[in-house]
């Protein structure tokens, strides 16, 4: 049997492939147009926007999904999505993380009460937690940042135009000013000055970017 609060968005516009595999709880608010594929579950008081769609087996409780996004087999909790961003497969977003317009979060990248800006993409197999990501950032595979120190965790910052080579560790707490440069594989323990490339384990400034 179909519950009513499922008729309700079949009837308000809401496009299901499969609704009998669907769990949305009676407090969420899904607008017309909004596609939802099987095996999904949506909880607590949940918000998405017309436009987007919602891949098979994700999750999302409390949070916002706002228009034109594509929610990929992922996890979302308590954080919101803005517009326009592509999360997953495999993301899994938590405790107030806030995603930009225009940001991609890729396969398996995990975030933790973190901020990305617009236009930012971290594509592939990556963590953050505790930080404060610019606009226009990218982020390469692999990349870490180290905010649990045993005993309490730090924030990073990247500012806007950064660009973080695949596998580098973010030791926290750190800022990474605006057009900083991280080679791959690069363990960045010191902040780094606006546009200037390091690279080594621990990473050394070897030349100034180009703004």
């Amino acid at each position: 049997m179909i519950k009513n609060k499922l008729k309700d968005l079949l009837n308000k516009g809401v496009i299901f492939e499969d609704i009998n595999s669907v769990y949305i709880s009676d407090e969420s608010d899904i607008e017309a147009s909004v596609k939802i594929s099987p095996m999904i579950v949506i909880k607590g008081k949940s918000t998405i926007k017309s436009g987007t769609t919602i891949g098979p087996f994700s999750h999302i409780e409390d949070s916002y999904i706002g228009p034109n996004c594509n929610v990929l087999s992922s996890t979302i909790f308590n954080s919101v999505l803005e517009e326009d961003n592509t999360i997953g497969p495999y993301g899994y977003l938590r405790n107030k993380t806030k995603i930009a317009k225009n940001a991609k979060l890729g396969s398996h990248c995990e975030i933790n009460d973190t901020s990305v800006g617009e236009n930012s993409k971290c594509k592939h197999f990556s963590y953050f937690g505790h930080a404060k990501i610019g606009k226009n950032v990218n982020i390469g595979a692999g990349t870490i940042t180290c905010n649990y120190d045993g005993k309490q965790k730090h924030s990073t910052i990247i500012e806007d135009d950064a660009f973080i080579g695949s596998n580098s560790l973010l030791i926290a707490p750190l800022l990474i000013s605006r057009g900083a440069y991280t080679g791959a594989g690069t363990v960045v323990i010191k902040d780094i000055e606006a546009y200037n490339k390091i690279v080594g384990v621990p990473g050394k400034v070897i030349k100034k970017v180009n703004p």
